[in-house]
C-alpha cells in the first residue's frame, strides 16, 4: 500500500469521526445552552469550569490510553484482554487517588476558587463526575483499540452529549440549581458508560476471564507504560491548566472561556477526526521503518486539517459578538476571548499529529523530559497573565501554550526523526486566510448580520475550491473526495 491509498485509509476512516465529533460539540453547545437556561450565566461558568477541570484527569491517563491503542493491535486476543484488565486496574486506581485529593483537599480547594463553603455539595458531587467521566473515557478507548472506530464514536460522541442533554434536562426541572444540574450529568455518563461496556463485550473479542501470562507482552506494555504515563501527566498539566484557572475569574467569565473552549474544538475537528486512525497507522509504518511514508502522511494530513480548520476559525473571529450573544449578552463585553482562544487550537492544527507522533516513533523516555520543560514553560507564563488580566490573560497563555508546545515539538520531532509536517503550500493557504479574515471582518462591520453570514459562506467555499485546486497533489484530491463522499454517506446513515 502506497502512501495515497494510505491516506485515503486514513481519512476514511475519519469520516465517520468527523461526523461523530460535530455532534459530540453540537451537543455540548446544546447542553451549555440549556444549563445557561436553567441556572444562569454564572451558574455555567461554574459547571463548565468543574467539567473542565475534571477533564483534566483524562489527559493525566492519556498515557495509559495511548499504551492501549499501541500495544493492543499488536497483540494475540488472550493477551489483549490481559492489557485491557491491567489498564482497567491502573486506572481505577487512578480514580481513587484523584477522588481522594478532590474529598481531602476540599477546604483548600473553596478557599483558592469562587467556590464558597455553601458550594461543598458540589466539590463532593465533581468527585462523582470524575469517575463517570473517566469511565465513558476508557470504555472509548478500548473500542478504538480494538479499531472499533464507529462503537467508539457512538458511545463518547453521540450517546454521551444525548444522554447528558436529557438527563440534565429532567434533573433541572426538579432541582433547579448548579447541584440538581450535575447530578444529570453524571447520571448521563453512567448511562453511557453502561451501553459502552455492552458494546465491548459483544462487538470485541475481549473476555476478562481469558488471560495470558505472556512475559514479552508484560515486558513491552511496561517499559512503554511507565515513561508514557509521566509523558501525559506533564502535557495534561499544560493542556489542562487553563481548565484549573477558570475558578480564579469570575463565574461569568469561566463561563465565556468555557464557550470559547467549546469554540475552539470545532476548529479542532479535523486534526481530531485524521488522529482518531493516524496514530495506529504511524506505529505500523514506523514497525515497517517506513519514515518517508510517515513524513509524507505527515504533511498531507497537517495540510488538510488546517485548510478546513481555517473557515471555521474565520467564521468565528468575524462573528464573535454574535456568538457570545447568543449564548448569554452577560458573555458579549468578553467575546473577543474566543478568537484569541482560536488561534492556539489553529496552532495546533496547523502542526498536525506531532505529538503522537512523537510517541508512536518510540521516543516516549526522551517525551517525559521534554513535556517537563514545556510544563514549566507553560506554568510560569499562564499564572501571571491571568492573575494580571483575568479572563484575557487566561486566553492569551492559553493562545501562547499551544503555539509554544506545538513549535517545540515540531522541531524535536524534525531532530529525533526528521520528520516535519510544514510545506510552502501550508504558507500560502494559512498566507490566503489572513487576508480573507481582515477583508471579512471589515464587511460584517457594515453590513446586516444576515448578509454577513451569507458572504461568509460563499467565501469560505470559494476558499476552499480555490485551495484544492492548487495547493493540493492528486493524491491529496483522490483522498478528499472519498473522504467527503463517505462523510456525507455517515452523515446519511445517522439521519
Amino acid at each position: 500500500m502506497d502512501e495515497d491509498d494510505e491516506l485515503i485509509e486514513i481519512l476514511d476512516d475519519s469520516a465517520v469521526s468527523s461526523v461523530s465529533i460535530i455532534a459530540r460539540e453540537s451537543g455540548r453547545a446544546v447542553l451549555a445552552s440549556l444549563i445557561i437556561t436553567i441556572v444562569g450565566a454564572a451558574g455555567y461558568g461554574i459547571i463548565s469550569a468543574i467539567e473542565r477541570t475534571v477533564e483534566m484527569v483524562r489527559f493525566l491517563a492519556l498515557g495509559l490510553f495511548t499504551t492501549l491503542k499501541r500495544t493492543i493491535p499488536r497483540l494475540d486476543p488472550r493477551s489483549k484482554n490481559t492489557v485491557v484488565m491491567a489498564s482497567a486496574t491502573l486506572l481505577l486506581i487512578t480514580l481513587t487517588t484523584a477522588s481522594a485529593l478532590l474529598f481531602f483537599f476540599r477546604g483548600e480547594i473553596i478557599s483558592y476558587t469562587f467556590l464558597n463553603e455553601a458550594e461543598n455539595g458540589i466539590l463532593t458531587l465533581s468527585i462523582a463526575f470524575v469517575f463517570a467521566f473517566l469511565s465513558v473515557t476508557f470504555v472509548m478507548e478500548v473500542l478504538k483499540a480494538y479499531k472499533e472506530i464507529t462503537l467508539a464514536n457512538l458511545t463518547f460522541r453521540w450517546a454521551a452529549p444525548f444522554f447528558q442533554i436529557v438527563c440534565v434536562a429532567v434533573s433541572g426541572a426538579l432541582i433547579a440549581t448548579v447541584v440538581g444540574v450535575l447530578y444529570g450529568m453524571v447520571i448521563g455518563l453512567l448511562i453511557t458508560t453502561a451501553l459502552g461496556a455492552a458494546l465491548i463485550v459483544n462487538y470485541t473479542t475481549f473476555n476478562p476471564v481469558r488471560l495470558a501470562r505472556d512475559e514479552e507482552m508484560w515486558k513491552d506494555y511496561r517499559s512503554y507504560l511507565g515513561p508514557a504515563i509521566l509523558g501525559s501527566v506533564f502535557a495534561g498539566i499544560q493542556f489542562s491548566i487553563y481548565n484549573i484557572l477558570m475558578f480564579t475569574v469570575t463565574p461569568t467569565q469561566a463561563g465565556v472561556f468555557g464557550i470559547a473552549l467549546i469554540l475552539a474544538m470545532f476548529v479542532r475537528l479535523p486534526l481530531e477526526s485524521i488522529n482518531q486512525i493516524f496514530p495506529q497507522v504511524a506505529t505500523q509504518l514506523y514497525q515497517d521503518n517506513r519514515k518517508g511514508s510517515i513524513n509524507t502522511l505527515f504533511q498531507s494530513t497537517s495540510k488538510i486539517a488546517v485548510t478546513l480548520a481555517l473557515p471555521i476559525a474565520i467564521a468565528i473571529a468575524v462573528f464573535h459578538v454574535e456568538i457570545a450573544t447568543f449564548f448569554s449578552a452577560e458573555y458579549r463585553p468578553y467575546s473577543i476571548a474566543f478568537a484569541i482562544v482560536i488561534i492556539g487550537q489553529l496552532c495546533a492544527v496547523l502542526c498536525g499529529t506531532v505529538g503522537y507522533l512523537i510517541m508512536m516513533t518510540d521516543n516516549e523516555r526522551e517525551n517525559v523530559y521534554l513535556q517537563i520543560f514545556l510544563t514549566v514553560v507553560t506554568l510560569g507564563i499562564a499564572f501571571p497573565l491571568t492573575f494580571w488580566y483575568g479572563l484575557y490573560g487566561l486566553a492569551v497563555a492559553y493562545a501562547f501554550g499551544f503555539f509554544f508546545n506545538n513549535t517545540v515539538e515540531i522541531f524535536y520531532l524534525y531532530y529525533s526523526e526528521g520528520l516535519f509536517p510544514l510545506t510552502r503550500d501550508h504558507l500560502f493557504i494559512v498566507s490566503t486566510s489572513v487576508l480573507l479574515l481582515v477583508s471579512l471582518y471589515s464587511i460584517n462591520t457594515v453590513l446586516p448580520t444576515s448578509v454577513a453570514v451569507v458572504v461568509v459562506i460563499v467565501t469560505s467555499i470559494t476558499f476552499l475550491t480555490f485551495c484544492f485546486r492548487f495547493f493540493f497533489t492528486s493524491g491529496e484530491r483522490a483522498a478528499i473526495h472519498k473522504w467527503r463522499h463517505n462523510m456525507t454517506s455517515s452523515i446519511k446513515a445517522k439521519f
